[in-house]
């Protein structure tokens, strides 16, 4: 097996360059809002169903930061601010109704994450 397969391999198992480590898991919900919406469309819908049934398995003492993210181009920092905490707040809501107690999340809007617009309209959950 060349070095490329087995790189591959590693990042799919979860394991970076340094044998045994496991990264840490960092579930991001890429486009799956509207431009300009903080409504989840139906990918995203999905993606939030995914990451409630891992938080759910995660130990309890763990605590997650929910990030919301805009693309460029939204009409002010403050807009840009606005929606990228609703945006964070809408994945946060249905990660509650699922059984993840809100205390053991951070919810928080990040603004412009700038480049690819489709691939700015994110929320990104990361164990604190």
């Amino acid at each position: 097996m060349d070095g490329r397969r087995r790189a591959g391999r590693r990042r799919r198992s979860g394991q970076d360059g340094a044998a045994g480590s496991a990264r840490p898991a960092r579930p991001e919900l890429a486009d799956t809002f509207d431009p300009d919406s903080s409504e989840l469309n139906d990918q995203g819908k999905q993606a939030v169903t995914k990451v409630a049934d891992l938080l759910k398995g995660a130990p309890q003492e763990l605590k997650f930061a929910v990030s919301g993210f805009t693309a460029a181009g939204t009409n002010s920092s403050q807009d840009s601010q606005q929606l990228s905490q609703a945006r964070a707040q809408a994945v946060a809501d249905p990660l509650t109704q699922a059984g993840i107690p809100a205390d053991r999340m951070q919810v928080s809007g990040q603004g412009d994450a700038g480049g690819d617009p489709a691939a700015s309209r994110k929320v990104e959950v990361k164990v604190q």
